[in-house]
């Protein structure tokens, strides 16, 4: 691997026991801006938590914010008329339009990129690394799309993620996918082998995974209901309140709760059917815990979640 790759994995590695991130989402199309704006949550809510760049891997499909469609050019936002921007003037897309494919998606997991490809563009996780997986789009019964072009099965999922477990490229894995019928996409893990992973899917074989709310201005909803959730735990520890408020900020009677407070099992208790309108399924792939039992804290560094419990 060239010396120059190598110095940037060291200097990523130098808090390893944080959060390593690939954010993807696959779609194209004004129509599917909300994936756009869902990836762009997922990478604030990172940097929100101290993850640096070097540690983010972002793709996206659509350039939803420099389309002449876009009211707010060269913006992005994820409430009719919020005020958070989601797509700051520093922010490092490092694969865009048709760059994000699946033979991409995979190099990337897979660390299989061509020789010379600048570090930036690489996951520069390792052993001691807790890696974040984060997926939208659209998808099906075992299938996830790329710009309506190809698709991802479940199984190319599966075996790239044990290979990045093989190469010792992770310690653990988080795996969030907001697509419809998301759990078909990870009922494979376990079979490929994959240890201390878990996957939180946005909805069940069957199930849609909806969007939350249109942007009149727009003509386009701008979030999905999994990733506002999610957004919103990751930043401030709670669930967002229900439309029509909106969120934008945490309520000022609401103060974010400390970053230890974030764990896994508060978060699948904000993404409730009742908010998100699908039912999420949470899947242990290789813990040696029983079912539903607690699972290790994260090591020491920024991380996206205070505990994996």
């Amino acid at each position: 691997m060239p010396g120059g790759v190598e110095s940037a994995r060291a200097a990523a590695g130098a808090a390893a026991a944080g959060a390593h991130l690939v954010i993807l989402s696959s779609s194209h199309y004004f129509h599917n801006y909300r994936h756009s704006s869902n990836a762009l949550a997922v990478y604030h809510a990172a940097r929100e938590a101290g993850v640096s760049d070097e540690r983010i891997v972002l793709m996206l499909a659509g350039d939803h914010a420099c389309d002449p469609r876009n009211a707010v050019s060269g913006g992005m936002r994820h409430t009719s008329g919020g005020r958070l921007e989601l797509y700051p003037c520093d922010a490092r897309v490092d694969y865009r339009g048709d760059e994000v494919n699946v033979a991409a998606f995979l190099r990337v997991l897979t660390d299989r990129l061509p020789p010379g490809a600048p570090a930036s563009r690489r996951l520069l996780s390792d052993w001691q690394s807790d890696v974040v997986v984060y997926m939208t789009g659209h998808g099906g019964d075992g299938f996830f799309k790329f710009r309506d072009l190809e698709e991802l099965g479940a199984a190319e999922l599966a075996a790239a993620l044990a290979q990045m477990q093989a190469q010792r490229r992770a310690a653990r894995l988080l795996v969030l996918l907001d697509t419809c019928q998301a759990e078909t996409m990870v009922q494979l893990f376990s079979a490929a082998g994959l240890s201390g992973a878990i996957s939180v899917a946005a909805s069940r074989r069957g199930e849609s995974s909806l969007s939350r709310q249109v942007d009149p201005g727009l003509g386009v909803a701008v979030a999905d209901r999994f990733t506002f959730q999610l957004h919103a735990f990751l930043t401030t520890g709670r669930a967002a309140p229900p439309l029509p408020a909106g969120y934008a900020a945490p309520p000022p009677t609401s103060a974010p709760r400390p970053p230890g407070s974030r764990t896994l099992g508060r978060l699948v208790d904000a993404l409730s059917h009742a908010r998100i309108l699908s039912t999420v399924v949470v899947s242990q792939h290789g813990w040696g815990h029983r079912p539903g039992s607690a699972i290790p804290a994260s090591g020491a560094g920024p991380s996206i979640l205070g505990e994996w419990a």
